[in-house]
């Protein structure tokens, strides 16, 4: 698996420097072999996550994973009926962004439940509505990429309030240029 879009390896070499390690003493302690080591330095090795975490632990550097942030703005141009003042006007999508993206906010909202904010329900219904809009006029892309998905079939309204019918109403306009 390659993890070099994920670490920034440059932090093994300044924190093994600012430990008085050498290159050495880093293999030694980590039972990584020298030449792995300076691979991993160089930028040209791709190490395996029991190798990184040898390395960073006799460093000690702790991994973390974090889920990133959704793109609301790109939701928003994705025609999410949500408002954003830094998405384009200029739409470049389709179905499998729509579906990616989808995703990601139904995850951070998920992740964020207990967020009872004015901006957290209007996300929700954003999402909602974009996904009754889905359902009801693309029962074929529903039933084949969004049913499958217990995480999106979640945010799916059972029944529609006021906002949901609204909003799904915008995100229908904008999903008809794509769909």
């Amino acid at each position: 698996m390659c993890y070099k879009r994920c670490v920034d390896y440059k932090i093994i070499r300044k924190t093994r420097v600012l430990l008085g390690l050498t290159q050495f003493d880093l293999a030694y302690l980590s039972k990584v072999s020298l030449p792995t080591i300076q691979n991993i330095e160089a930028g040209r090795a791709n190490p395996s996550l029991d190798k990184l975490e040898k390395i960073l632990t006799a460093l000690n550097i702790n991994i973390s994973l974090k889920i990133n942030n959704c793109d609301w703005d790109r939701l928003a141009e994705l025609g999410i009926p949500i408002s954003s003042k830094n998405a384009s006007k200029k739409l470049n999508a389709n179905f499998d962004l729509l579906l990616q993206a989808l995703k990601s906010a139904c995850m951070e909202l998920k992740l964020s439940a207990k967020d009872n904010t004015d901006d957290a329900d209007r996300k929700r219904d954003a999402v909602s509505a974009t996904l009754a809009a889905i359902k009801d006029h693309y029962p074929s892309l529903y039933n084949k990429y969004i049913f499958k998905s217990s995480l999106l079939t979640e945010f799916t309204p059972g029944q529609y309030t006021g906002r949901i019918i609204k909003s799904r109403r915008l995100a229908l306009a904008c999903l008809s240029r794509y769909l």
